[in-house]
């Protein structure tokens, strides 16, 4: 909607020109007044779009009103001088005096109150027009005079068409005293004027790189003092891309540059301090940092003073230290006492995140008061801390027996896992750490324990060097592992170690496995097959002393020794396999190397049998497979089979593959195995005369279920019996379950 104000002395004027308005524009919203002083009050009161008012009225003018509307109210709504006088000089000095339009009266009305009507609208969209242009002109200039740093404008002329606040505060003149000057004539020195604009201006200007380089050079103020400015410049250009003039902003870096030239002045005699310490120096005034060794800019991965202060200082601070800051920063402003040096968490230019220990020292510098700051990356040492704590959890957490006894022969630590085994053992009367740590050895053990440990102590310090040693427990049939270790003095090796450390690993399990294992091995291999074979050998006896029916009965107990002798050595290498048969990755030559052994081991029985043996392998195959040592052994076993029960002429070794397993087979010519035979001879009973004295079926069985694999029976294609032994490829084990018969 827009609102116009019609002022003329005739009311029926007044009326014919507001229903004329309003008919030809919709949007139109007129008030009339008869009275220049009651225009005058409306005014005042009201806001309007457009102002219509005649020239000749009485007491008041349309040119006084209009005057009035521009000084007394200060107000620039468009003003349309609407009269019947066509005077020149009335139209000139109705538009000297501010007015936008002067139409004259007269003619046909609907065309003049159309021609009235377009002016209106055209004003009015003038008007708000070049009041949005004026806020954005007053945002913009508003957004340069609250900035920083100097920000001017130069045209190809050298001529200063902007400058903001900062700007005229450095110089120390007013913008009117600026603004049209040359720039480099009037504000700066004239030793570096040509080189400033050759280097900056001038290559800018023609469409070289250089926008965002930084420059440094002196400008000259009102009072005639030189500031040093770092400045960064680019190219303004119009609506159609020609570069019109340079855009600059600047810092005033003159006390920075002033405090560099102070602290040169005693370089010579700290810079290799500053320089070569292991953390970073800084020295600030207000927030701006004026100085800065290499360890701080390396901290910070900043290459320069400058690039750090791009940056406000809170900038590279995490979330949680900004708070952390900010608070220690208002306690300080409260007068409150917070430590000398406090920890804050940065992120880095790179994104890496450090953890950093600040101090901050207030310092005076040419009487200017400045601030020394010290910034200790503790990154590592921090992590080093939470590998310590974890470290003493997991000492504390140990199921081993952890403990540390000084030169003095006194505790200084002891996990839980000690305190609770000398509980146990009656040592201690609770299983409280009280109760041991800061105590002497002897008073918590016997006179024995308390002899040997000196011993030990004496060795490991003496020699600088770790011993171990089996222990019994007292009181119980236990047996321990004990590890001594020296503790070095944390300042200097030379001073000697402070104690030792006592690691005791419980062996009890181990040794009675060990135990049991040699008891089972003596038991099979010396005392049940040596009484057999006794009994073997009088059973031969006695066949030649009786008669038939006897001899049969012999005969039966004959063949129940040699299943008891064979079962033993089935114990045996089963006793073995527990020993060393646990499954490993080999690769598949290992695999065709444990082979080619295992033939080799039967090439004499197949030669005197003249039985051929042959290994086959495709040269492709390639991998690694779940597998041991043991391999061999089972396809020694297979093959040993083949010539002493197969009754054949030709046996076959080889490998084949699919996706996911490798596949070893053993076939022969011979007679074959029933299918009923195919599930009896992997029994644990089963056996063929005479015994080969191998592994057994039933054992290869279970090693080759052990390695995730299977163990198939079936008639070969040479005529005879074959054994497919199916073991998985390293990387299908994820895949897929142990195999089975």
């Amino acid at each position: 909607m827009i609102v116009v104000l019609l002022v003329d002395d005739e009311e029926s004027f007044l009326d014919l020109a507001e229903t004329y308005l309003e008919k030809e524009n919709k949007n139109f919203d007129v008030e009339t007044s008869s009275s220049p002083s009651q225009a005058l009050e409306l005014m005042e009161a009201n806001s309007y779009d457009c102002i219509v008012c005649d020239y000749q009225m009485p007491q008041t003018s349309g040119l006084e009103l209009l005057e009035k509307l521009r000084k007394e109210l200060d107000r620039e709504v468009p003003f349309i001088i609407f009269t019947g006088k066509g005077r020149e000089e009335v139209a000139i000095e109705a538009l000297n005096l501010g007015a936008n339009r002067y139409i004259q009266k007269g003619g046909d009305p609907k065309s003049q109150y159309g021609v009235l009507t377009d002016a209106i609208v055209q004003e009015v969209e003038r008007s708000k027009a070049e009041e949005r242009v004026e806020k954005a002109r007053d945002r913009a200039q508003k957004y340069l005079d609250i900035a920083d740093v100097i920000i001017v404008a130069i045209d190809r002329d050298q001529e200063v068409t902007e400058i903001n606040e900062r700007g005229c505060e450095v110089l120390g003149y007013d913008k009117d005293e600026i603004i049209g000057k040359n720039w480099y004539e009037n504000f700066m020195p004239e030793r570096v004027r040509e080189e400033v604009v050759e280097e900056t201006q001038e290559p800018l200007l023609s469409g070289k790189p250089g926008e965002a380089e930084r420059y440094e050079n002196p400008i000259v103020t009102k009072d005639g003092e030189e500031r040093i400015i770092s400045w960064k410049n680019s190219v303004i250009r119009n609506d159609d891309g020609e570069t019109i003039g340079t855009l600059s902003s600047g810092r005033d870096i003159t006390e920075r540059k002033r405090a560099e030239e102070k602290l040169k002045e005693s370089e010579e005699r700290y810079r290799t301090l500053i320089e070569n310490t292991s953390f970073g120096i800084g020295i600030s005034k207000g927030i701006e940092l004026i100085f800065a060794n290499k360890k701080l800019l390396d901290i910070f991965m900043v290459d320069s003073v400058d690039r750090f202060n791009e940056k406000p200082p809170l900038y590279y601070l995490t979330p949680e230290s900004k708070e952390k800051t900010k608070e220690r920063m208002k306690k300080l402003s409260q007068g409150v006492e917070v430590p000398e040096f406090f920890e804050v968490d940065i992120v880095r230019i790179d994104g890496e995140q450090r953890t950093l220990e600040l101090g901050f020292a207030d310092i005076t510098i040419d009487g200017e008061p400045c601030r020394l700051s010290t910034y200790n990356d503790i990154t590592e040492r921090k992590e080093a801390e939470e590998d310590l704590k974890r470290y003493k959890e997991a000492v504390q957490s140990s199921g081993d027996s952890i403990y540390m006894i000084d030169k003095d022969y006194r505790y200084v630590f002891a996990n839980d896992e000690h305190i609770s085994r000398l509980f146990d053992d009656g040592k201690i009367p609770s299983c409280n750490k009280n109760e041991v740590v800061g105590k002497k050895y002897a008073k918590i053990h016997p006179d024995k324990e308390t002899d040997a440990l000196k011993n030990n102590m004496e060795k490991v310090l003496e020699k600088n060097k770790p011993i171990t040693e089996e222990y019994e427990f007292n009181t119980a049939e236990k047996w321990s592992n004990r590890t001594y270790s020296p503790v070095k003095h944390h300042e200097s090796e030379e001073n000697g170690g402070e104690g030792i450390i006592i690691v005791s690993k419980d062996t009890t399990e181990r040794t009675e496995a060990e135990e049991r294992e040699h008891f089972l091995n003596s038991l099979v291999t010396h005392n049940i097959r040596n009484r057999m074979q006794v009994v073997q050998g009088y059973l031969d006896l006695v066949r030649e002393d009786v008669g038939e029916e006897g001899r049969e009965k012999i005969e039966k107990a004959t063949n129940s020794v040699e299943k008891t002798l064979n079962l033993t050595d089935k114990l045996r290498s089963m006793i073995e396999f527990t020993k060393k048969g646990e499954a490993k990755e080999i690769n598949v030559e290992k695999l065709k190397s444990l082979i080619t052994n295992a033939i080799n081991k039967n090439k004499g029985e197949a030669k005197e049998k003249e039985i051929s043996l042959e290994f086959e392998v495709a040269e492709e195959i390639g991998g690694e497979v779940k597998a041991g040592h043991f391999i061999e052994d089972v396809v020694h076993n297979l093959i040993e089979n083949a010539i002493y029960h197969a009754d054949c002429e030709e046996i076959k070794v080889f490998v084949t593959e699919n996706q996911d397993e490798f596949i070893l087979g053993v076939e022969d010519d011979g007679e074959g195995i029933s299918d009923r035979k195919k599930d009896e001879i992997f029994d644990l009973d089963y056996s063929e005369k005479p015994s080969s004295g191998g592994l057994g079926l039933n054992l290869i069985k279970k090693i080759i279920q052990t390695y995730k694999g299977k163990v198939e029976v079936k008639d070969s294609d040479l005529g005879g019996a074959r054994f497919d032994v199916h073991l998985k490829k390293a990387n299908s084990l994820n895949r897929g379950g142990a195999g089975d018969v």
